[in-house]
């Protein structure tokens, strides 16, 4: 896995603007996600999960940490989910978000379609528990998979251990803080 320091951090972000991270690194793999939290660990260093840079302004002075990317994100329907007139879309956390309203209207299946345009990825959606035009992620989102930067551990929220409200989620607060979202 490649570290790479004093990465420029304002070309990933939409408003173009901040320092660089002090390290950075691109993860496709869980075992990845767990190497770079590890050497975040090592380094004695915060470290931050970074989409589409959407929704974000770095500080000029940069991050003193890693900022990690997730590279997985590929995005695929479960065959086996077995409700009639429903279907599970399962997203990758680095899945470009505006893939998955834009796949599901492909298939006539609907839900999601006023959360098309949104910018950022699928495993930034519950952070934010994006919505738009009435909608909101919580409406449709059956699922969470976190991996547990505490305990290399991953687990798996249903939708009412997400806590979510207005443009909130138990991911911005302090007990999910350290779940970086692997897919939904």
């Amino acid at each position: 896995m490649v570290f790479e320091e004093n990465k420029k951090l304002a070309p990933l972000t939409t408003m173009r603007v901040g320092g660089p991270a002090r390290f950075f690194s691109i993860a496709s793999r869980n075992d990845e996600i767990i190497e770079a939290l590890s050497f975040a660990e090592e380094k004695g260093v915060p470290y931050f999960v970074l989409g589409e840079g959407s929704n974000i302004i770095v500080a000029d002075k940069g991050f003193p940490g890693l900022v990690l990317s997730l590279g997985a994100n590929t995005l695929f329907f479960e065959d086996s989910f077995d409700s009639p007139g429903y279907a599970l879309l399962v997203a990758d956390g680095g899945a470009h978000w505006d893939t998955l309203p834009k796949e599901a209207a492909a298939k006539n299946l609907y839900g999601i379609e006023n959360l098309s345009l949104i910018p950022g990825t699928a495993g930034a959606a519950p952070v934010q528990n994006i919505g738009a035009y009435g909608a909101e992620l919580r409406d449709t989102l059956l699922w969470v998979e976190a991996l547990d930067a505490r305990t290399k551990k991953i687990v798996r929220l249903g939708k009412n251990e997400c806590g979510f409200g207005y443009r909130d989620s138990i991911f911005k607060q302090r007990e999910g803080a350290a779940l970086v979202i692997i897919r939904i």
